[in-house]
């Protein structure tokens, strides 16, 4: 059994095409979540530089030392320098992707031994590597995906926004695991309705088991406190369907304290009178559907709290290309891809352009992702149009009966 002696270290933000060798080696070094036992004993004996599941650089560890920022307790700067050019050559630019699987967490750790044996034989493992690059179901580029994550990190709170199907909720989930080490506890999910209170949020009085109303802690005040004790990870409360409740009251009092640059300020509780703060290291994200008529605007104080993303159909450049590929690897033929794009391409056209509807009106990506049980993509297809799309249409068009029939025909055109 090989020794596990190198740790790979996925990059995100820190990395850039073209960084200097200077600047390689500072990203990678920076503070992580080591074993100090492992450290001092002597284990690793080597590190990696890994961007976009290939190896940019392979140092040899010379030392390491506690990092010393109260925020990063437990975690610790690795000094190394530039590996033996016999093991460089090998693994330079090596995939990587079917050992460093997992996009949450940054660190991995394998044996050299294994890394040169799986670059002796990569020819064995290069239809593997082609399916792991492009089996991409984001559907958002890369840039993207970092302009989202700069924009959270900066101001704390964003709300990802678009039409129905573009996939918002999942991309939240997705962005939150391949751009920050989080394990389950570290992440609320909830998703607002109009009946949704303070009390639920917060605190309040509830029923109990024995039918009392006592004072209790609301799902995110629990969330707040464990965060507040555990400044070393990010916490994040993802809230589908923002918009469908009546936020002011959610959060009451709380309103000030999500803000970006009141974080860690303190606030009395209105029911218990507890002096309450909202640390730095949460972080909300919340989902919108533009196309729902039966919600209200957002007021402008809570707009002001959030900065706004928008999510498009995945039915242009980059987009398209990582939707194509996500539907070749699963199984679809070319002739159906094409079909696809062509007709919901030229619908959302019809759709960004009517004065009634617009953009936030759209038809998205997401309602062609499942490919499970897969037998006939014709009807596959057809399914999807009939039973999901024309019935959205209809909804859209309720007093235009004409248009509904014209729309229902270029979906359904060979």
């Amino acid at each position: 059994m090989s020794i596990l002696n190198t740790i790979l270290i996925k990059l995100g933000l820190t990395y850039k095409e073209g960084i200097s060798e200077d600047g390689l080696y500072r990203a990678t070094s920076i503070s992580w979540k080591l074993s100090e036992n492992r450290l001092k004993s002597g284990d690793y004996k080597y590190y990696c530089a890994i961007y976009r599941n290939q190896i940019k650089e392979v140092y040899e560890i010379t030392g390491y030392e506690k990092d010393l920022h109260p925020e990063k307790n437990g975690r610790f700067i690795l000094k190394g320098k530039v590996a033996d050019e016999s093991i460089r050559s090998k693994l330079l630019n090596l995939n990587v992707g079917d050992i460093h699987t997992s996009s949450g967490n940054p660190i991995k750790y394998t044996s050299i031994e294994k890394l040169v044996d799986l670059s002796e034989h990569v020819s064995e493992y290069e239809n593997i590597n082609k399916e792991y690059l492009f089996d991409d179901d984001l559907f958002l580029s890369e840039a993207m995906q970092e302009k989202i994550i700069r924009l959270l990190k900066y101001k704390k709170n964003i709300i990802l926004q678009g039409p129905p199907g573009v996939g918002k909720t999942y991309l939240a989930k997705k962005l939150i695991q391949k751009w920050f080490s989080v394990e389950s506890h570290h992440l609320l999910q909830v998703q607002f309705h109009q009946t949704y209170s303070y009390e639920d949020f917060i605190e309040g009085y509830r029923p109990n088991r024995d039918a009392q109303f006592k004072l209790q802690k609301g799902l995110f005040r629990e969330f707040a406190e464990k965060a507040l004790g555990d400044q070393d990870h990010d916490y994040f409360v993802l809230i589908d369907e923002i918009n469908r409740g009546n936020l002011s009251k959610i959060f009451g009092e709380l309103f000030m304290l999500i803000e970006h640059d009141k974080r860690g300020e303190n606030l009395q509780l209105a029911y218990s009178k507890d002096n309450f703060t909202v640390p730095s290291n949460i972080y909300f994200i919340g989902t919108m559907n533009t196309a729902d008529r039966s919600l209200t605007n957002l007021d402008y104080a809570l707009r002001r709290r959030f900065s706004f993303f928008y999510i498009e159909p995945a039915f242009e450049e980059e987009s398209l290309t990582k939707f194509s590929n996500f539907l070749e690897l699963h199984g679809m033929s070319p002739g159906t891809i094409n079909k696809l794009v062509r007709n919901v391409k030229h619908v959302n056209e019809v759709i960004k352009n009517d004065y009634r509807l617009g953009k936030g009106f759209e038809i998205g990506h997401a309602y062609f992702t499942n490919l499970n049980n897969i037998t006939d993509e014709q009807e596959w297809y057809e399914n999807i149009i009939e039973f999901e799309l024309v019935p959205l249409i209809e909804e859209y068009y309720f007093d235009d009966y004409t248009k509904c029939i014209e729309l229902k025909e270029v979906l359904m055109r060979d």
